[in-house]
């Protein structure tokens, strides 16, 4: 039921890319935003970094990045627990290992989903050098029933 929800909305997730062609989204906004998209409840929970602040390990709440490469175009992506880890928005390119996730992001921006056993999360990562926007951001999603 989760993944099928997830892909039935593909498609309107892709024609909204221009919420990342602006720069650093704030977090208030795109969390509500890109779950109201998915039909599930996200809420900004305060775990985001932009720009230098990303330099090292950004904690999550159940994973932590760690950004690498040239203007942050290649994030890794530590877990436990995972129950699945898959694109939605602008997918990123994903290698999974036990427990690690690398990200590449293709163009400017790229999101996956994180699932739990108790939680949905949505991770975004943005490289756009020419907006100066470099960041990650966590959104929490409540799982429908």
């Amino acid at each position: 039921m989760r993944n099928m929800r997830i892909s039935s909305v593909l498609f309107a997730l892709a024609i909204s890319g221009s919420v990342y062609a602006q720069g650093c989204p704030d977090p208030e906004f795109a969390c509500p935003y890109f779950g109201d998209m998915l039909g599930f409840t996200c809420a900004f929970n305060g775990n985001a970094c932009e720009g230098d602040d990303c330099k090292g390990a950004n904690f999550g709440e159940e994973f932590k990045t760690v950004p690498a490469g040239k203007d942050f175009k290649t994030w890794m992506a530590m877990h436990e627990g995972a129950v699945s880890v898959a694109g939605y928005f602008m997918p990123c390119n994903l290698t999974l290992r036990p427990g690690v996730t690398r990200v590449d992001v293709p163009d400017t921006a790229c999101a996956f989903s994180l699932i739990t056993d108790t939680t949905l999360y949505m991770e975004h990562f943005v490289s756009n050098p020419e907006a100066s926007c470099m960041a990650w951001l966590e959104c929490p999603c409540e799982l429908p029933e």
